[in-house]
């Protein structure tokens, strides 16, 4: 349910955002979306109500240069009703919210700070900060983010089937470095690629990679994306922890029609393989196999130029199924943008 590859997406919000510099003052922009969204299965149905709002302009000023900044406030409610291993149903409110800042410096160097949390059985805070730079006239963006996150939860204390005391902490830090590269190669092509480490107190070091190639096709109108991301863990997993060791990888294709200046219609399809090797001999290795689905209709008012600074509705349909336990869960929802 949450959204994956955003890397393209901000570097073209940047570009956007410089664009206001120079010349005289520009106004502040300020946008609201909101999506609700119903998910069913057959043990498990859910609710997801979203809220985001974000305002971007020239709030401060150095030596009369106009120094673009952007707020961005969200926040999102899950409700989930599922059976439990007994077969009792239960019902769950998982809230999220952050708030984000970015700060540009001139037209090529920004600075992003974040902090946010996941409120559901336990409570998590998580915090980042990134700084980008534009090298090459504008064309090649590097991105360097750090991230801490702490969680708590309900502490846990058993034997496992090896005959190992298994003590699950009340509490677990975390702390990732990423770098991320974003090579706008033509005016059609743009090339997406990161690296990261993580570090946890209750997990062994993990390392992650993805790639994105997103492809603009001018005769027909139509903007392909496709993605693939690997993470592994490097070592044999604590005895801190409920699950074993995780390597996974996914691969994602999207296409974005155009079919109007008003009408875009978006189908998008996401795999997901994973592999999780537990610390007792004694137990199986889980492999797991997903398929995410998801088609969305988009109706912009916009009568000019096309732009994405515009109002817009949306609806959008898809299912996620697993091929480990043949479960399939449905989804429909409906959006909307609004620009003050």
């Amino acid at each position: 349910m949450a959204a994956r590859a955003q890397h393209a997406a901000k570097a073209v919000s940047i570009l956007i955002m410089t664009g206001l510099c120079g010349g005289a003052r520009a106004q502040a922009q300020t946008t609201a979306e909101a999506s609700i969204a119903g998910f069913s299965g057959k043990d498990l149905s859910a609710g997801v109500q979203s809220l985001r709002a974000s305002t971007t302009g020239d709030f401060f000023f150095e030596k009369e240069r106009l120094l673009p900044s952007t707020v961005i406030v969200q926040g999102t409610v899950i409700q989930t009703r599922a059976k439990d291993s007994y077969g009792v149903e239960k019902d769950s409110v998982e809230r999220r919210a952050n708030i984000g800042f970015t700060q540009s410096f001139g037209k090529l160097t920004s600075l992003s700070l974040g902090t946010g949390y996941v409120k559901n059985t336990g409570f998590s805070r998580y915090s980042s900060a990134t700084f980008g730079q534009w090298w090459n006239k504008a064309t090649i963006l590097t991105e360097v983010t750090y991230s801490a996150s702490n969680s708590e939860r309900s502490s846990r204390d058993y034997l496992d089937t090896d005959g190992f005391r298994v003590v699950v902490p009340p509490r677990s830090d975390g702390r990732t470095g990423r770098f991320g590269l974003t090579w706008l190669a033509r005016p059609d092509l743009m090339l997406i690629t990161s690296a990261s480490t993580s570090v946890s107190s209750d997990r062994p070091k993990s390392n992650a990679v993805t790639a994105e190639t997103r492809y603009f096709f001018q005769p027909t109108l139509t903007a392909f994306h496709v993605g693939y991301d690997r993470y592994v863990d490097t070592a044999q997993v604590k005895k801190t922890t409920d699950y074993g060791r995780v390597s996974a990888w996914s691969g994602l294709i999207s296409a974005h029609q155009h079919l109007s200046d008003q009408w875009i219609l978006s189908l998008y399809e996401r795999e997901h393989f994973e592999t999780e090797t537990p610390r007792s001999a004694d137990t199986a290795v889980t492999k797991r196999h997903t398929r995410e689905n998801r088609v969305k209709l988009r109706w912009r008012h916009v009568t000019g130029p096309v732009t994405d600074d515009v109002p817009e509705v949306s609806v959008f349909a898809g299912s996620y199924y697993s091929f480990a336990d043949e479960s399939k869960i449905n989804h429909l929802g409906l959006g909307g943008k609004y620009v003050f």
